[in-house]
């Protein structure tokens, strides 16, 4: 198998691949659509022999030996039909080669008994159609080279030997149609077997583009799956997982168009953490942490899936609340700051409690209104509940009275 043809050490002499498993590969993957092409080409040329023998009516006349040849050559054509009879049965792959050589071997039968019956003298010097069938057997049939060459060279022999026996008595008459046939099939030969390591070639070429294609495919689901990751972390606060500011900001505006363009609510719920300072000097940054995660945790439970918790910057988060009235904001908000206030933060043998400050404000309907002008209004509000003793819940006013009250 390993036998070096012309310094390719990727091809055995009859040019198939070296190593099996690659023939197989190429076998599986190409022999359908060569066995298809194979088994029409075939009919074809089944055809066109048939009708070729047609026109020896006119010239010859129906007398019985032209009577006799054209059922001969329907017989040969019945033969080249076969492959295509063959060519959806599961049969077809394997007997298709041999199908194609048996055709070519009809045809040199033919043309022996042909030459044989309508022999006349100098014959032997004229170069047979046989000749140009061998050879065009080595283009048509590119399956496998022993049933080619098999059938290349039994045709050659059936026409020599029905000449040599019939006919002509000397071998030295027949040098030159014997000299003819050895150069078709040595030709044929190499033909078929440069013909079958392009095949391969380009079998491996493409083969090579699909892996490229597949491996540039996988780089780059690679690459937007790293982009995604890192979209996800320039939108969510490392610390307790929920979105920071930049998250808060996007998806603030977004809630805010719809707000205007459908005319339905929208809210924001500020929250602050009261004395946070302390419990880091308390507990140290490491209770601190572990406060604010506890506290995102708490939050989230009692969140709608539409809802979204996000952390503005060190102890300040903010709730975007979509579809939502600033009444039932408060009320929410409301639960939070109570479930909060109740829930105990342990670290280790240490527990602690938190408690927070909030304000709630909703999007202004019917006039121009700004992510900013949410953020200051529920800042204001949250400003407000500090500034009356912490750990509550107050609206952002909207009275003149209330505004003044704050200055």
């Amino acid at each position: 198998m390993g036998v070096v043809f012309m310094g390719d050490t990727l091809f055995t002499w009859y040019g198939a691949f070296a190593e099996s498993q690659m023939e197989r590969k190429y076998r599986c993957s190409c022999w359908p659509e060569m066995v298809g092409g194979g088994a029409r080409t075939c009919a074809l040329a089944a055809f066109g022999f048939l009708l070729a023998g047609f026109f020896l009516l006119p010239e010859e006349g129906m007398t019985p030996l032209v009577n006799f040849l054209v059922f001969f050559r329907a017989m040969v054509a019945v033969t080249g039909l076969l492959p295509l009879i063959l060519l959806e049965t599961p049969y077809s792959l394997r007997f298709t080669p041999c199908l194609v050589a048996a055709f070519v071997i009809c045809i040199g039968a033919y043309e022996a008994v042909a030459a044989v019956l309508t022999y006349t003298p100098g014959l032997e010097y004229s170069p047979p159609y046989t000749l140009l069938i061998v050879l065009l057997c080595y283009f048509l049939a590119p399956l496998t080279l022993k049933y080619t060459m098999a059938a290349g060279l039994i045709a050659s022999m059936i026409y020599i030997s029905a000449l040599r026996v019939c006919v002509v008595h000397e071998w030295s008459d027949l040098f030159q149609l014997i000299f003819f046939f050895a150069i078709v099939n040595v030709l044929g030969t190499s033909i078929f077997i440069h013909m079958g390591k392009w095949r391969r070639r380009h079998f491996m070429d493409m083969a090579e583009i699909c892996q490229l294609n597949e491996k540039l495919q996988q780089e780059v689901m690679h690459k937007e799956e790293v982009n995604r990751h890192l979209e996800h972390l320039s939108i969510t606060d490392s610390l307790t997982g929920v979105g920071n500011r930049r998250k808060f900001l996007d998806m603030a505006d977004l809630e805010r168009r719809r707000a205007h363009r459908y005319g339905t609510p929208f809210s924001v719920v500020m929250i602050d953490i009261d004395h946070f300072k302390e419990v880091n000097d308390r507990y140290g940054h490491e209770g601190g942490d572990v406060a604010l995660c506890e506290l995102t945790r708490v939050v989230e439970a009692q969140l709608r899936g539409s809802d979204l918790l996000t952390r503005l910057g060190g102890e300040e988060f903010a709730i975007l609340l979509p579809q939502t009235q600033k009444a039932e904001a408060w009320l929410l908000a409301e639960r939070i700051r109570q479930v909060v206030a109740a829930h105990v933060v342990s670290i280790g043998v240490v527990h602690f409690s938190i408690t927070i400050s909030m304000g709630v404000t909703d999007v202004r309907m019917g006039r121009s209104d700004s992510v900013k002008g949410l953020l200051n209004r529920a800042d204001r509000a949250l400003y407000k509940a500090k500034a009356r003793g912490r750990n509550r819940t107050e609206m952002y006013p909207f009275t003149q009275s209330d505004e003044e009250s704050m200055v």
